[in-house]
C-alpha cells in the first residue's frame, strides 16, 4: 500500500514538472469510456466497489490522457479514503454545453462549509480529516492545475457534511474542423 501511494506521488509530481517545463499538453480526441481504463486497475488494488455511468452520445473529450488518468486517479483515491468501505464510488460523464463533465462522487464524510475555500490550496488538509487519512494536502490542487491547462474548470460540485461530496471537471468537447470536410 506504501508502495502505490509512492509511486502515485512520484507520478503526480514528475507528470506536474513535466507541465513547469514543457507547457505542451498534447490534446487529443477521447471517447470517455477509453479514458477508464484505470478505474478497473482501482478496484483491483482498493476493493472498492466504483459505479460508472457515461450518458449516451456523449461527444469526444479533448483532453491529454495522461492528466485525465491523474485526475482521475487522485479524485477516486480521495473518495476511498474519505468514505466508507461499503459505500461505492460513482463516476459519471455527460455533456453540458461546450464541455464534457466527469463527475466523482463518494458517500462519505463530506467538507464542511469553511474549509470549501481552501480545499484547492497547496498543502491543505481539513483538520476534521487530516488525523485520519493519510495524504500530504496535494492531490486536490494537481488535479485543479491539469484540468486548467486543458482548459477546463474544476469544481467541488457539491458536499454535504456526513453524506459526502462531488467533485466535478469539465473538459472542452472535441470539436471536428469542418474546413476539411
Amino acid at each position: 500500500r506504501s508502495a502505490n501511494k509512492m509511486e502515485s506521488l512520484i507520478r503526480n509530481l514528475t507528470a506536474l514538472a513535466r507541465l513547469g517545463t514543457n507547457p505542451e499538453t498534447n490534446i487529443e480526441p477521447q471517447l470517455a469510456r477509453n479514458l477508464m481504463g484505470g478505474v478497473e486497475e482501482f478496484k483491483r488494488a482498493s476493493g472498492r466497489q466504483v459505479n460508472i455511468s457515461i450518458a449516451e452520445g456523449t461527444s469526444l473529450v479533448a483532453c491529454n490522457e495522461e492528466y485525465y488518468a491523474i485526475i482521475l486517479y487522485n479524485l477516486l483515491t480521495n473518495a476511498h479514503k474519505y468514505s466508507p468501505d461499503d459505500k461505492p464510488i460513482e463516476i459519471s460523464v455527460k455533456d453540458d454545453g461546450a464541455f464534457v463533465v466527469t463527475s466523482v462522487t463518494d458517500h462519505g464524510r463530506g467538507i464542511p462549509k469553511k474549509e470549501r475555500d481552501r480545499i484547492f490550496d497547496w498543502f491543505y488538509r481539513s483538520p476534521s480529516t487530516a488525523q485520519n487519512a493519510d495524504g500530504l494536502g496535494i492531490g486536490l490542487t494537481i488535479c485543479k492545475r491539469f484540468v486548467e491547462v486543458q482548459k477546463g474548470i474544476m469544481i467541488l460540485q457539491d458536499s454535504t457534511v456526513g453524506r459526502g461530496s462531488t467533485f466535478s471537471f469539465a473538459l472542452p468537447k472535441y470539436e471536428v474542423d469542418s474546413s476539411y470536410f
